[in-house]
């Protein structure tokens, strides 16, 4: 759920402390959950590096101290996951043979998850770019920012982080250690993994 707050005035709690052009707090999985961005922002920042100064802020709000340990190593590039065992027990939980090659690729590092909101020359005006752990890349285009302002940018941020919370294997929730040993789960998920694709049968007339 968008659960973020939206503030272009520069009086706000960041803004007075900071003094920050974009401002953010992250949620346990790494995604922006909270977004201001200043009213002057595209005085103060050009739209061209709008998403570069978006990324600095989204980097600093990962390795603040009130941040989680886990989104704070994600951010430095530490990979944090629970015991193998939870983690295996989850691809195996997976209700299809479609979800269990999703949460596979995942896992192996393999998976983008995107967020795209907006609109601009026929293309996603924001996007939002993340693996299984962090935001791995934000764009912005600079017209759409000029024409929509400062506000439209916040919602925007949070449209995309969202869209990835939702596609995203979510290994954050508590989960409880797996009834199987470790070389069982294991086996299981090679076994799985070896398993043909379905095949995709033609549609008779």
């Amino acid at each position: 759920m968008n659960r973020g707050i939206i503030m272009t005035d520069r009086t706000s709690r960041a803004h007075r402390a900071l003094d920050a052009a974009v401002w953010m707090s992250l949620d346990g999985a790494a995604l922006p959950l909270e977004v201001e961005v200043a009213a002057d922002l595209c005085e103060r920042v050009p739209p061209e590096l709008a998403a570069a100064e978006v990324m600095s802020a989204y980097r600093a709000a990962g390795t603040r101290p009130g941040a989680p340990a886990r989104v704070r190593a994600a951010v430095r590039g530490v990979a944090v996951l629970p015991p193998r065992g939870v983690v295996l027990a989850h691809l195996l939980d997976a209700p299809s043979e479609r979800e269990f090659r999703r949460r596979d690729a995942a896992l192996r590092g393999c998976a983008r998850f995107v967020g795209r909101a907006g609109t601009h020359e026929g293309r996603a005006a924001v996007t939002v770019t993340a693996d299984l752990h962090v935001v791995t890349r934000i764009e912005i285009a600079p017209g759409w920012l000029r024409r929509r302002g400062p506000a439209d940018l916040a919602r925007a941020l949070l449209t995309c982080a969202d869209t990835v919370r939702r596609a995203r294997p979510d290994l954050t929730a508590p989960q409880q250690a797996p009834a199987a040993t470790l070389d069982e789960l294991e086996a299981a998920v090679a076994w799985r993994r070896g398993l043909p694709r379905s095949p995709v049968l033609p549609i008779s007339g």
